[in-house]
């Protein structure tokens, strides 16, 4: 269902669309919520609508340096070790400044009903970190030798379903298992109150 009844030329919305959003994500959001409790919400970088609830892509295609055979081989090999598949995960992160690489605008994002989430130790997958020994050289070298040379084995750069506290705090990358997720475009028009949990 889209959630989307007016917008006017400058974003600003509407109170009963306040309310419609408060509604929805109150209703529908509830694991989403206590996971991020005190907090914020998590940021993705996309180039769509001001809001709306968007299905999580079960095949996504690598845009970055993987080639396909070797992203296809990754996923698999995550999900033997697991973790979440980054092939069907909405990926987003604490970091404002890392989402508003991968899209036009930024937005809030709130997955719907029951979530699992996987974090890696680093602000990107996609480029390395040097403070904990990771590389973005990684995921070739893993599906080439099954190892990596760094400060640790290499799926200890991975976590699930833990530790996210320590991950929000450092600006980590998310990939959240859900069927869909609510996003809102993050907006001066829109303050997120962490006390209550909605939208003012």
């Amino acid at each position: 269902m889209r959630l989307h009844n007016y917008i006017n030329e400058s974003y600003f919305y509407l109170p009963d669309e306040i309310n419609t959003i408060n509604d929805f994500v109150s209703e529908n959001c509830k694991p989403y919520l206590n996971l991020i409790k005190g907090k914020d919400p998590l940021y993705r970088g996309m180039n769509t609508e001001t809001f709306g609830v968007k299905s999580v892509r079960q095949d996504r295609k690598n845009k970055g340096y993987l080639e396909r055979d070797l992203f296809k081989e990754f996923n698999v090999l995550l999900q033997a070790n697991g973790h979440n598949r980054r092939d069907n995960t909405v990926m987003c992160t604490p970091n404002r400044e890392w989402a508003e690489g991968f899209g036009m605008n930024i937005y809030t994002i709130f997955p719907i009903g029951n979530i699992s989430y996987t974090w890696i130790e680093s602000k990107d997958f996609n480029r390395d970190n040097k403070s904990s020994g990771w590389d973005y050289r990684f995921p070739r070298l893993l599906v080439k030798d099954h190892q990596f040379n760094s400060k640790k084995p290499v799926f200890e750069f991975f976590h699930t379903n833990t530790g996210f506290d320590h991950a929000y705090k450092k600006g980590y990358e998310f990939w959240i298992k859900c069927k869909e997720y609510f996003y809102v475009l993050d907006d001066d028009s829109i303050v997120w109150d962490q006390k209550y949990q909605e939208f003012v």
